[in-house]
């Protein structure tokens, strides 16, 4: 039984954000990143997308044929009947957005569905000066190798923090981890 794809575009002017957007939508094999762009102005439209994905910001200069997933700040929500253009489906804090709450919105919005999130407030997670730091050198960029010479320990250590950090963030990659830390105000 083949499942079919759906093709999703991230138009967020953030780009570590956008990024950890699109590492999680491209670890479910149900949907497709057509389009990535930190703004606007394009033609959403040529690119026969299922669900848009986008800050408010972002979408100024847009016009989406398709269902849109609005993140706000939070205290910044808009209200889906002040559409910006498409048909908003969901208007989502990006501070309590988790992977699977992305996930479920954009089959959500695919279907036609509308989306009313009601996210309890979690306290960011607690890490120690070492996994803190090594998140701070994942966010930067660096491999296991360069992580253990700043840590001055051994690569399989520096390995064991980059798998509680993910383990403690709930997330399933490093840029997973990285976004989801710059979501709740880690990084």
């Amino acid at each position: 039984m083949g499942s079919v794809s759906l093709k999703v575009g991230v138009l967020y002017h953030q780009e570590i954000f956008r990024r950890g957007l699109v590492a999680v939508l491209q670890g479910d094999p149900e949907i497709t990143v057509a389009v990535e762009l930190p703004a606007g102005p394009i033609e959403v439209t040529d690119t026969e997308l299922d669900v848009l994905i986008a800050s408010r910001r972002s979408l100024r200069s847009v016009h989406p044929a398709c269902p849109v997933i609005v993140l706000a700040a939070r205290g910044n929500q808009m209200s889906a009947s002040s559409k910006p253009g498409g048909d908003v489906a969901a208007v989502l804090s990006r501070n309590d957005l988790t992977a699977d709450q992305l996930i479920l919105a954009v089959r959500a919005a695919a279907a036609g569905l509308r989306v009313d999130a009601k996210v309890e407030e979690q306290p960011p997670p607690i890490l120690d000066d070492h996994r803190m730091e090594t998140l701070r050198l994942l966010a930067a960029g660096a491999d296991t190798r360069t992580i253990a010479g700043k840590l001055h320990c051994s690569e399989r250590t520096a390995k064991t923090y980059v798998g509680d950090i993910k383990v403690a963030l709930g997330a399933r990659t490093r840029a997973q981890a990285v976004a989801e830390a710059v979501r709740l105000g880690l990084l």
